[in-house]
């Protein structure tokens, strides 16, 4: 892209030509151009349109002369979406905006898209003259997000279809409507008669399926193949349909089972819209889940009618024994599900009690095997091989030795569940029949004594209906009960009087009338019922879950009733369970984002397709359930794993962001999130992690990062660049006086007031210079501060008069002080300076008349406020308000800029608030500034407050110059040859006694000829080698009491450092300033010589 702009024609566009683009803007586009994400730059008031290489792509057929237009024109289509976010960030706000929906044109269709992006302002000056925009385009994470909730969705509603055909139903109207469609149909396809039968339809009632009813050439070809198969208007072949409908689309999706087609899904919607590879491929995920479902169901509804044969089957065999089988047992059944593979075998707990097995733990094929005779396991290897084959029921007899050693004969009924990988379970009911091989044995051996059998089977009848704690009767065809056994009162609370006068409809719960009707009318018609469960009300008003087997004979229904209340709160639960276990497996397993859970050894114990899927894009390699987690990451990488997951294993939650990866393949960023698992008792088995691959956050945000470090640095270097003009500005005003006075004092014969008057001049110009150096060493907090510790109230009260006199008699000063003390540690001079250039800056912006307040407090903070976050401290705040114009937002950030100004040319330097806040920065502080137009401005001064328990011990007021050194003995320590021969000259004119060292050495080297021959030493501060501060320091220690007088214009060590408690004198200097100085340190001096103190 860099050869494009280069050569793009640029004159006739509102950027202009490329020589004359601002900097700002060249440092921005060249950022843009050197990035590798999608990026694009829009400036000026046209909105001109600018881009980089990597978002090409992005553009598609609007790359042709897309550079340069203004953005609506290139993108009509999303301008509505992001226009007002845009021209927010020309107003300054930044904006980012996630998986933000925008509908766009693309081949030739409105399509619905989702991006990621940011708009960050870009400023030329002052003003924001261009937005930069990172973006990323997120369809294909949002939709397969929404892909996913749908799967869930349905995967919830198909597991609630109770038959096959609403399963269907329900299948189909999710798809249509997911994917927008007008229909949805799903038809079976028979390999023997090569036909169709459609399963089910939506909307309901309308069975058209047109590229199954009437397939054209090549369309069965390619079903059958197992490929999809696209029909629009122009291909759906000659029939009522097409030509009823021409303006549809249609998509047919096969279902292959073992590479035969098996089933097809069809789904059509009005053109022109065209079918995605994405949907094709939701479509084929659907067909096969519905198709799965469709069998589980039917497999589900085949066991339940070969339950209902089997119970059909012994009813039969018991019809001619009808009363001997009631009086003997009660039919109990336990179901079993058996995996031929693993050898695991579901049981509930009557299977459990029949092969004497524990009521708790896992059951292994093996232990069911032990209690089983040999030649009844060979028989059922066989019988269940044969089932594999076949999918024939399997029903057996097989003798049961239990472990108390007693033997049962138990009927077992099965039917075989193979799934596509040849995955086997046997899935059945167990059914002791013991008494009824038994009786049926003594059928065959007793007939010799008919009389004696048919004595003992009344007996039998007679002890079991009296004992048997199951409910026992005989029911008319209105029912009512004709005769019952005591356990109806023992059960349920009635008594042979109540219940014999109460049909059986009052006793049932209502949801239970209807379904117990259809039994009865059955039973009554010859089919005998095995099984039948209702709800019995007892006479306390609670209900009892009853189980019943019914027979007819002679007119009546001679029933038992065995109490199920127990297996079916079981059941309930189970079920329950059961859901739960599926919804979590279905959540976990359709999720995205890799998940894998670990033991306390590190092993793996569960993991979904995504973490498998990324564990071999990063390494190459899958993982297995059992490998040592850690074990698998390379040797720098696995000791981080080890530790991360040790953390979980410890009970922490928490998350992290890591590299992992082959770094010969790829070693994308990882945001982890670990979570502890436990048991029901709390205790920890286990962790498991959540990761999220954020390489392209992590990348996408580092290049923004430096872009916009990029852009700060190109607007401090424009700030250096006004800086310095201001400066040179400034002084070349001052020069300009200097040098024309110099000029003015050569001519001859200049009358005395006259050269007075330019001596003046030049003084009071040199005054002002040193003012203003000061003012810009405050801004860049170089300058030397004396600090000391003081009350900043009684400060403002001493200056309070002189501010009165700088405002003006119209405008009125109040002040607030308060009456505890707000002691600071800082340079008493600056503050004050600052106090007046805060009351100048309100006097100017109140155009000389208003009310000025100035207070003073302690606080323990300093707000935030949108630059700057909030500060916990003790601090003295020093507040001055004035009733002005206000301060505009726009300009409120350039304040405190050197040279800034908004007043007249000839009204200030613009350094007075720069002094004010590189006074407070230098100090510790900080400046917060409060302003509403038309109402006035606040500007407080936070400085911290002093930790010293009493006020600094204030010095003697400065003595009168001494004109007249009397002949005190100084040692001058100074590099520059001009400035030593002047400081020589002077110091002599004035009466001292001057010796002049050229650097530290020389100094030290004096003094040690002869120590007492100096009252005082004069030096500067920046010298090569050892320079002054470090000079003396060193003459503290070896001359003790000997003052030293620090020269200096400015030092960075003075800056930093401090003085020291040394005293300072501030270039330029005076004569007067000078000998007041060196008088002040000398007489000091003498007094402790003298006082000792």
């Amino acid at each position: 892209m860099g050869d494009a702009i280069r050569s793009h024609d640029w004159s006739s566009t509102s950027l202009g030509p490329i020589d004359g683009w601002p900097a700002a803007f060249r440092v921005t586009l060249s950022n843009m151009l050197n990035s590798p994400e999608s990026m694009y730059l829009v400036w000026g008031p046209e909105r001109t349109f600018l881009f980089n290489d990597a978002y090409r792509p992005i553009l598609g057929t609007r790359l042709d002369g897309a550079l340069g237009r203004p953005l609506p024109m290139v993108w009509p289509d999303a301008w509505g979406a992001v226009r007002a976010a845009l021209e927010r960030a020309f107003t300054g706000e930044a904006g980012r905006f996630v998986d933000d929906p925008i509908a766009m044109e693309r081949h030739g269709t409105e399509e619905a898209t989702w991006w990621s992006y940011s708009f960050s302002p870009v400023h030329d000056g002052s003003d924001v003259s261009g937005v930069l925009c990172l973006t990323t385009e997120t369809t294909e994470r949002v939709r397969a997000r929404q892909r996913s909730g749908f799967l869930l969705e349905l995967s919830d509603a198909l597991r609630g279809s109770d038959t096959s055909g609403r399963l269907i139903a329900d299948g189909c109207e999710r798809l249509g409507r997911h994917l927008g469609a007008d229909r949805c149909g799903f038809a079976k396809y028979d390999v023997a008669t090569g036909e169709f039968e459609t399963a089910g339809t939506w909307p309901a009632g309308d069975d058209r399926i047109p590229c199954v009813t009437d397939p054209g050439p090549g369309v069965m070809d390619a079903l059958q193949a197992g490929r999809s198969v696209r029909v629009d208007a122009a291909t759906v072949v000659p029939g009522p349909y097409r030509q009823g409908e021409p303006d549809r689309t249609t998509l047919c999706v096969p279902v292959m089972i073992e590479d035969g087609l098996t089933a097809i899904v069809h789904v059509e919607r009005a053109l022109p819209a065209r079918w995605t590879q994405e949907e094709e491929s939701l479509v084929r995920d659907v067909s096969g889940r519905i198709f799965a479902s469709f069998c589980r169901t039917r497999t589900q509804e085949a066991l339940s009618a070969g339950h209902e044969r089997l119970e059909t089957a012994l009813t039969a065999t018991r019809q001619g024994q009808a009363r001997l089988s009631m009086a003997v047992n009660i039919a109990r059944l336990g179901i079993f599900e058996w995996d031929t593979v693993s050898g695991t075998v579901e049981m509930d707990d009557r299977s459990r009690e029949i092969f004497g097995l524990a009521p708790e733990g896992p059951v292994h094929q093996d232990e069911v095997f032990s209690r089983l005779e040999k030649v009844d396991v060979e028989r059922a290897h066989a019988l269940t091989e044969a089932a594999a084959v076949d999918g024939t029921e399997v029903v057996a007899d097989y003798r049961v030795t239990r472990p108390d050693g007693t033997t049962r004969t138990i009927l077992s009924s099965s039917e075989p569940l193979q799934d596509e990988g040849g995955h086997l379970r046997m899935i059945g009911v167990f059914h002791d029949v013991t008494v009824l091989r038994q009786a049926e044995a003594d059928l065959r051996t007793l007939n010799a004594d008919l009389e004696r059998q048919v004595v003992e089977r009344t007996q039998a009848r007679g002890r079991t209906w009296t004992l048997t704690p199951d409910l026992m009767c005989a029911l008319d065809r209105h029912g009512y009960l004709v005769t019952s056994n005591p356990a109806w009162q023992t059960l349920l609370g009635w008594s042979d009087v109540e219940i014999a006068r109460t049909p059986i409809w009052d006793l049932l719960h209502p949801d239970d009338v209807e379904r117990t009707r259809v039994g009865l009318e059955r039973i009554e018609d010859g089919q005998p019922a095995v099984g039948c469960a209702n709800r019995y009300r007892r006479k306390d008003g609670s209900y009892r879950w009853i189980s019943w087997i019914g027979v007819p004979e002679d007119g009546l229904v001679y029933c038992t009733g065995r109490d199920v209340t127990v297996e079916k709160e079981r059941e309930v639960a189970l079920a329950a369970r059961t859901a739960e276990r599926d919804l979590f497996a279905t959540i976990v397993e359709t999720d995205r984002a890799p998940i894998c859970a670990f033991d306390h050894d590190f092993r793996l114990i569960a993991f979904n397709q995504a973490h498998s899927d990324e564990f071999h894009r990063i390494f190459g390699y899958r993982v297995n359930l059992g490998d040592v987690f850690p074990d698998l990451f390379t040797e720098d990488q696995a000791p981080v794993m080890r530790a991360l997951m040790a953390r979980a294993l410890a009970g922490e939650v928490f998350t992290v962001v890591e590299e992992f990866g082959d770094p010969s393949i790829v070693k994308p960023y990882w945001e982890v999130s670990y979570t502890p698992l436990r048991d029901g008792d709390g205790r920890i088995f286990g962790a498991f992690h959540h990761a999220q691959d954020i390489t392209e956050r992590v990348r996408a945000t580092a290049e923004l990062d430096r872009a916009q470090d990029a852009l700060r640095q190109a607007q401090k270097m424009e700030a250096v660049g006004q800086l310095t003009g201001g400066v040179a500005h400034d002084f070349n005003n001052l020069l300009t006086v200097i040098m024309s006075s110099t000029d003015l004092l050569k001519c001859p014969n200049l009358p005395e007031e006259r050269r007075q008057r330019y001596i003046g001049a030049i003084s009071d110009t040199v005054t002002r210079a040193a003012k203003l150096t000061g003012q810009l060493l405050a801004f860049a907090r170089r300058q030397a501060l004396k600090p000391a510790v003081f009350d900043a109230a009684r400060s403002v009260e001493t200056i309070e008069e002189m501010i009165g006199t700088l405002t003006g008699s119209r405008i009125r000063t109040v002040t607030r002080m308060p009456d505890e003390a707000c002691l600071i540690d800082a340079d008493p001079s600056q503050f004050e300076t600052a106090i007046v250039n805060m009351a100048v800056n309100a006097r100017d912006a109140m155009d000389g008349e208003g009310k000025l307040t100035i207070s003073v407090r302690n606080v323990a903070a300093i707000p935030g406020d949108r630059s700057h976050a909030r500060v916990v401290g003790r601090f003295v705040a020093l507040s001055i308000s004035d009733t002005g114009t206000g301060i505009d937002a726009g300009i409120l950030d350039r304040i405190f800029e050197p040279f800034f100004t908004t007043k007249e040319v000839g009204h200030g330097t613009g350094l007075g608030l720069s002094q004010v806040i590189g006074f407070a920065k230098q100090s510790g502080g900080e400046v917060r500034v409060v302003s509403a137009i038309g109402e006035g401005t606040t500007f407080t001064l936070y400085l911290p407050r002093a930790v010293k328990d009493a006020l600094a011990v204030v010095d003697d007021a400065d003595p009168a110059p001494l004109m007249d050194g009397h002949g005190t003995r100084v040692l001058l320590v100074e590099d520059n040859r001009d400035v030593g021969n002047f400081a020589t000259q002077t110091l002599h004119d004035l009466g001292y006694e001057t010796v002049w060292a050229m650097d530290a050495r020389q100094a030290l080297a004096e003094l040690a000829k002869a120590p007492d021959r100096f009252d005082v030493v004069f030096s500067d501060v920046v010298m090569p080698g050892m320079d002054g501060v470090e000079l003396a320091r060193e003459i503290g220690l070896r001359h003790v009491g000997l003052p030293v007088v620090l020269a200096s214009g400015y030092s960075h060590v003075l800056a930093q450092n401090g003085t020291d408690g040394l005293d300072l004198l501030h270039k330029p200097y005076s004569v007067e300033q000078l000998s007041r100085i060196l008088r002040k340190v000398t007489t000091r001096r003498r007094r402790v010589r003298d006082t000792g103190r």
